[in-house]
């Protein structure tokens, strides 16, 4: 997956294959748009995404992959509905909470001159 940046200055969208380099050695002169040739700074993921995710992943997934056969053997229609509303209703909420959060996000930040 290529990911795409847009320049907060002029708005042209470019890629990592198309970022304007002046200086590879300088972090803050080797990431730039190729238009207004505007330097940028790479981000990382905010923390609470990080933390989320990793919540989803072994507080709901992992556990209900784990114990999802082992109830459906010897459990009744009701349980196993109530494991399915448990996996959907928390599938909803992190992908609410990450469209809430990566909506703000951006992945590149202004260096100041």
């Amino acid at each position: 997956m290529v990911t795409k940046y847009k320049c907060s200055e002029c708005h042209t969208e470019f890629t990592d294959h198309e970022a304007y380099c002046e200086n590879w050695r300088e972090p803050d002169k080797k990431f730039g748009c190729p238009g207004c040739k505007t330097m940028f700074r790479k981000k990382d993921f905010p923390l609470s995404y990080k933390w989320a995710s990793t919540i989803y992943l072994f507080g709901v997934v992992s556990p209900s992959v784990s114990l999802g056969p082992d109830i459906a053997g010897e459990s009744s229609l009701t349980t196993l509905v109530l494991l399915g509303m448990q996996i959907l209703s928390s599938t909803a909420i992190f992908a609410l909470y990450s469209k809430a959060v990566l909506s703000k996000y951006s992945p590149i930040e202004r260096v100041s001159s």
